[in-house]
């Protein structure tokens, strides 16, 4: 069964990396707890501990990890993340959970055994990229929560999940719970932060309280980048309304790290404004603010100090944020290609750093690369292989003199195992009817695999295909 369902993959130890899994459904599923759950978290700062209600809380340690997902079902058992790549085989992370029931699904963070140091996301990273024995021992799945048991949703009060959870799991070796203790009191939290988190012993906090509310507490992250670009209030045109800040790779190219609104009072704005309007800048990027006007791009001159309550490495359906890249020179701003960079969440001004200087050395991207999933930077994007058309057929069809339509293509894309926002394989269905008030129509299918890709092909072309449209060429 484990054969027909997996495909692909890399060797690692005696297990596999990287496979497919050819079940999109339950793919969906996984990336739907993520973006329902996972991506419900509260980021909080330790200042905003006391907002957090009364009551009993699991609080446990964030882990500087990944998540991915435990499955047992139908007579195979492996390790999923929510885009579908799937670590299995005889590797001590997954025998660990052969005497697991059948139909049960574990969501969980995948680290690093590090003993009495703290692992961190970039332990993980480099194991994962390794094929040695040593590398694949050293992987361990931490359960937090449970989303399927006995193949049917979990749904209780997360106090009872996690005492079923504590049943299902040990409390050490390669599978293992998430450790957990029970506070009733905003006090009582912030005084294990302090104890915990600021002493360096974990990242932060994660507190699941009886309401049902997940809270995420870390420190504030402070990072320097400069500004390049500014858009105006429309009521007060000479006043700042947001910026939009970059920060600078070894080979000097910008990554544009995003927009702050939250930049001080009206004469902070004006001040702003009178700097940035004389240093305005020719530029071919076309950025636009929440509101839908364009920013003005600048001659990146004022280094800015920003405070963030986090930087997401993975949007809430699971794809890692990218970002534009860009070159500044004597024509101004050209964009360059794209590239990774996490999103600023709760981003405020703290102060102009008049010490700083636009260089690497004082805004390197660097001070954010750290906080990316599974992809820290896109330094060459002519390094992605073509894709490779594998099908592609084609139908007309006459009607009162005009001709429609319609085209099935089935693409590998061989990026998958490069960039993690490309699919392994897309199905695109063309479907032009000049007589239609929106003559031109797209459907893309994302597939994990060539058989699941060609299936997809088969259906479109049952559903789309009738009688009177003709193969051509």
């Amino acid at each position: 069964m484990t054969q027909k369902i997996f495909s692909g993959g890399e060797t690692f130890g005696k297990g596999v990396r990287n496979a497919n899994i050819s079940d999109d459904q339950l793919v969906q599923m996984l990336a739907d707890y993520r973006r329902r759950v996972v991506g419900g978290y509260r980021a909080l700062l330790p200042d905003d501990i006391d907002s957090i209600p009364h009551g009993p809380s699991w609080v446990s340690t964030k882990l500087d990890g990944e998540l991915w997902f435990l499955v047992k079902r139908e007579g195979w058992l492996a390790l999923i993340n929510p885009k579908g790549r799937v670590i299995h085989g005889d590797l001590p992370v997954i025998t660990a959970a052969n005497d697991l029931p059948e139909g049960v699904i574990l969501a969980g963070e995948l680290t690093i055994d590090m003993g009495e140091k703290r692992a961190r996301i970039g332990d993980l990273l480099a194991a994962l990229s390794q094929g040695d024995e040593v590398a694949a021992a050293s992987i361990i799945f931490c359960g937090f929560d449970i989303v399927e048991l006995n193949n049917a949703p979990v749904a209780q009060p997360y106090a009872e999940r996690y005492q079923q959870l504590q049943t299902l799991l040990p409390e050490t070796g390669p599978l293992r719970y998430v450790a957990s203790q029970v506070l009733n009191t905003p006090q009582d939290i912030n005084a294990e932060f302090q104890s915990t988190v600021l002493d360096g012993k974990a990242e932060g906090l994660v507190v699941r309280h009886e309401n049902g509310l997940i809270y995420k507490i870390k420190p504030q992250i402070h990072l320097d980048a400069a500004i390049i670009g500014y858009s105006v209030k429309t009521d007060q045109p000479h006043l700042i309304r947001s910026m939009l800040l970059g920060i600078m790779d070894k080979n000097q190219q910008w990554i544009i790290l995003g927009p702050i609104g939250n930049i001080g009072d009206d004469q902070q704005r004006k001040s702003l404004f009178d700097q940035l309007d004389a240093d305005k800048a020719d530029s071919n990027i076309r950025y636009a603010n929440s509101s839908g006007s364009l920013y003005n791009f600048v001659i990146p001159k004022i280094v800015v100090e920003v405070a963030v309550t986090d930087l997401q490495g993975e949007l809430t359906d699971g794809t890692i944020p990218s970002t534009a890249q860009a070159s500044f020179g004597d024509q101004g701003w050209r964009r360059n290609g794209q590239g990774y960079c996490p999103k600023m969440l709760h981003p405020v001004m703290k102060r102009i750093r008049s010490d700083k200087t636009v260089s690497y050395d004082d805004i390197r991207v660097e001070q954010v690369t750290p906080y990316l999933g599974t992809v820290r930077h896109s330094e060459n994007n002519q390094d992605l292989k073509e894709s490779t058309l594998i099908r592609r057929q084609v139908w007309t069809k006459e009607t009162k003199g005009q001709m429609a339509v319609r085209k099935l293509t089935v693409w590998k894309t061989n990026k998958e195992t490069i960039d993690p926002r490309y699919p392994a394989f897309v199905v695109n269905w063309t479907d032009y009817s000049p007589g239609r008030a929106k003559p031109l129509d797209r459907d893309v299918r994302p597939l994990a695999d060539e058989a699941s890709a060609l299936s997809m092909a088969d259906q479109l072309i049952e559903q789309n295909i009738k009688k009177g449209w003709q193969p051509t060429e």
